[in-house]
């Protein structure tokens, strides 16, 4: 047998696997009885540690979202600072501010993406 057919039959018998165990379902956590969203999450990290990973994944993606248009804005004005100072003399030309490229990378929307589902990725290979 090839090694790629070798490792398909393996991955999918894996995912398979970890298809059957996760997530969980919903009414396996029994707490219809909870009325306050925070007990319900306590409640569901308690009995699956995995959720605390997840929620606190969610709510890093979401205040990057929101993020994303204020780091872009800083990125341009890094830049721009940047080029001022080429202009005066007090940079060389082929200086390159890595703190503007870094928020640019960083304040793109894809990234926010990339940044939200990377952690599964690593998650995923983990489980296999």
């Amino acid at each position: 047998m090839n090694f790629l057919k070798k490792i398909s039959i393996f991955s999918a018998f894996n995912i398979s696997l970890i298809a059957l165990k996760f997530p969980k379902a919903l009414s396996s956590y029994n707490d219809t009885h909870f009325t306050k969203i925070s007990d319900i999450l306590l409640n569901r990290i308690k009995l699956e540690p995995f959720n605390l990973v997840t929620t606190i994944i969610f709510i890093l993606a979401i205040i990057h979202s929101f993020l994303s248009s204020y780091l872009l804005k800083l990125a341009h004005k890094i830049e721009e600072d940047h080029r001022e100072k080429i202009k005066r003399g007090e940079k060389s030309n082929g200086d390159i501010k890595m703190l503007a490229k870094l928020l640019h990378f960083v304040g793109e929307i894809e990234t926010v993406l990339d940044f939200g589902l990377s952690p599964w990725l690593f998650i995923k290979i983990e489980l296999i």
